[in-house]
């Protein structure tokens, strides 16, 4: 017992009060986390007594176009592009004047291969119209409802991919 008591008499001031400040520390931490539980995160990763908002529902098809009238495009959508449909079929997507149309040009680089700043140059979004549209064309259809499992809905947003 003597011995400890010199070896401590021997430890020099600071590393008294470091040790000392740590403990202290370390005591707030533990206090504080039993006193605000909310702000714990737990075993999954996840954070505990937060809202989040999930979206639940289908807002966009993929598919073929088939046929394009002034008021409608037809298009095949296959299932495993589309989850929310039970199997491949054909979509009616009902178009007004309110409908946008645009291009996206799908990059020929892999991100690895874009150089510094040319960020904005992968994927390149441009408007069209609905006379451009042809059958063959890969497109992505967006609505603002809810379309899952629906097979004629109205098209708020419609992108040709190139």
């Amino acid at each position: 017992m003597e011995r400890i008591k010199e070896k401590l008499q021997k430890t020099p001031l600071w590393l008294k009060m470091f040790f000392s400040v740590l403990i202290i520390l370390i005591a707030a931490f533990l206090i504080l986390g039993f006193i605000y539980p909310n702000k714990k995160i737990s075993e999954s990763g996840k954070q505990t007594g937060v809202k989040t908002v999930k979206v639940h529902g289908t807002f966009s098809y993929t598919g073929i176009i088939e046929k394009i009238n002034t008021d409608k495009i037809i298009f095949k959508a296959k299932q495993q592009l589309n989850p929310s449909l039970a199997k491949d079929c054909l979509i009616t997507a009902l178009v007004n004047k309110t409908t946008k149309y645009y291009k996206i040009k799908v990059p020929q680089k892999t991100p690895q291969e874009v150089k510094k700043g040319e960020g904005k140059l992968i994927f390149k979004r441009e408007k069209t119209t609905l006379s451009s549209l042809q059958p063959g064309q890969k497109i992505i259809v967006v609505s603002a409802e809810d379309i899952g499992g629906k097979t004629k809905f109205l098209a708020d947003r419609v992108q040709v991919i190139e």
